[in-house]
């Protein structure tokens, strides 16, 4: 499935009036758009958690303030979807730091399917020199998925390819700076103390920052973990993983 995760950054202490003007916005372009449209996509409003035991990052370096998710059903076209987007500039650019924020459109591979979650991790990963795309590609998505898989205390897990062309693209038509990902973990999960607090965390999370070390280049990869505030659309169009789970 395609989709693009639009990722901004609040200027000064802006974060949540920030996200009040992108929650409005996501409202008035899901309104606008026809009974067919909004049957055809879904958009999601994130918070970053402030006290987040899952960054890699200190503020004011974190990724991101808010976070928007805009899926199209598979076979639609997402660019018709991510247009009115481009007013994200004037309904919000008081609040936003446009240079430090970015935005990436994905193919997504979700191996664990899950029903909407009130917790999204997401992990910004970016290839080590030495792999090629392609070298990439085949060890991210046929071996390292195996720790998602496995990852205790998450409810949905899910791997995306970045396509840099039309993330490129997209941060041109939305004013924002253009920043290379290569691919993008992402879980859901019920409760963020509950994933930290289980005793097999200790064991897996170690391996599979080792493993990652293997192909991704770990000190320009960026981690964080936000809080769904805002829903719009069908967030199951996907109930199945199209491949199978190991």
């Amino acid at each position: 499935m395609a989709k693009a995760l639009i990722f901004l950054k609040a200027t000064d202490d802006n974060q949540t009036l920030l996200a009040q003007s992108v929650h409005a916005l996501a409202q008035s372009i899901y309104q606008q758009a026809t009974p067919a449209e909004q049957g055809a996509m879904s958009i999601r409003v994130m918070q970053s958690l402030i006290e987040d035991p899952l960054s890699n990052r200190l503020r004011p370096d974190h990724v991101c303030d808010v976070s928007i998710e805009i899926k199209t059903q598979p076979g639609v076209p997402l660019s018709k979807a991510l247009e009115p987007w481009q007013q994200i500039n004037d309904q919000c650019q008081s609040l936003m730091a446009a240079q430090a924020s970015l935005a990436l459109v994905m193919r997504e591979q979700r191996w664990k399917p899950s029903a909407p979650q009130p917790i999204c991790y997401h992990y910004l990963m970016l290839r080590r020199p030495d792999f090629s795309p392609a070298d990439y590609a085949d060890y991210y998505l046929n071996y390292h998925r195996r720790f998602g898989l496995i990852t205790p205390g998450i409810e949905g897990y899910s791997q995306n390819m970045v396509d840099l062309s039309s993330s490129k693209k997209l941060c041109e038509q939305l004013n924002l700076t253009f920043q290379e990902v290569t691919s993008i973990s992402e879980m859901h999960m019920r409760d963020i103390d509950t994933f930290m607090s289980s005793p097999a965390m200790a064991e897996i999370g170690p391996e599979a920052g080792m493993d990652e070390s293997r192909f991704v280049d770990r000190d320009r990869s960026r981690m964080f973990c936000s809080e769904i505030i805002f829903s719009l659309g069908d967030q199951q169009t996907v109930t199945d993983s199209v491949f199978a789970s190991e």
